[in-house]
């Protein structure tokens, strides 16, 4: 017979792998509808400040990329100010704001960890994507232009990237994205549809030119829960 911390731990770990599974169909929905929406109102390529054509596809990659670490960053900043504050509970709010009153985030018990991601997920109403859509336009306004910024297609894909980026952060333990590596991996990979296979697909020298999607991995043990999409030397 179970006991009731069996049984809880046990509901615990389902919730976890139900909330899981929910943030890789949205991955794969951004992924295919929002992503490819916004390439095909971008075409092929587009140019930047600078006048240098860049892949669409990059693009969009990279897009989707600054977003993640834009969240990372803010939900680091927002554990590390709730550390300050366990640590020293009288200070004023204005010196958790100082980035030299914050905090390792590390020392954060699991438990508290997740409490706060189960917090955060229902507050959506607290959730800082106008901060996190703002950081995008930045970006794209510096790098390329401010035209980019205007056009519902790629807003509304921007808005689905910051959207998704924070869920994948928020999550306990949270998911990480992986769309630096080089050589391509099939445990990893999946090569772009407008790309031919080699005919060894386990060559240990296969080159990656870019990422259009990037690998959604398990933080705690890598395991691969989305491949991540790439664009190979020929």
């Amino acid at each position: 017979m179970s006991t009731a911390f069996e049984e809880e731990k046990s509901m615990a770990k389902d919730e976890s792998t139900k909330s899981i599974g929910n943030l890789i169909s949205l991955y794969w929905q951004v992924e295919n509808k929002e992503r490819k929406a916004a390439l095909e109102e971008l075409g092929s390529d587009i140019q930047n400040v600078e006048g240098i054509r860049t892949g669409s596809y990059e693009f969009l990659n990279d897009l989707f990329v600054i977003s993640f670490q834009l969240a990372k960053d803010h939900m680091e900043t927002l554990k590390s100010r709730f550390a300050h504050l366990l640590l020293y509970p009288g200070s004023p709010s204005q010196e958790m704001e100082s980035t030299d009153k914050q905090e390792d985030p590390n020392i954060l018990p699991d438990s508290l960890k997740k409490e706060m991601s189960a917090f955060l997920k229902g507050n959506t109403d607290s959730w800082p994507l106008k901060e996190l859509e703002t950081g995008i336009m930045d970006w794209i306004e510096e790098e390329f232009s401010s035209d980019l910024t205007q056009n519902d297609k790629i807003k509304r894909y921007i808005s689905c990237c910051c959207r998704l980026s924070w869920q994948l952060n928020i999550e306990f333990p949270a998911l990480v994205i992986e769309a630096d590596a080089h050589i391509f991996d099939q445990t990893k990979h999946e090569a772009d549809t407008s790309c031919m296979l080699p005919e060894d697909p386990d060559d240990d020298g296969i080159e990656i030119i870019h990422f259009v999607w990037p690998v959604l991995l398990d933080k705690i043990n890598g395991k691969v829960l989305k491949k991540g999409i790439v664009m190979l030397k020929s």
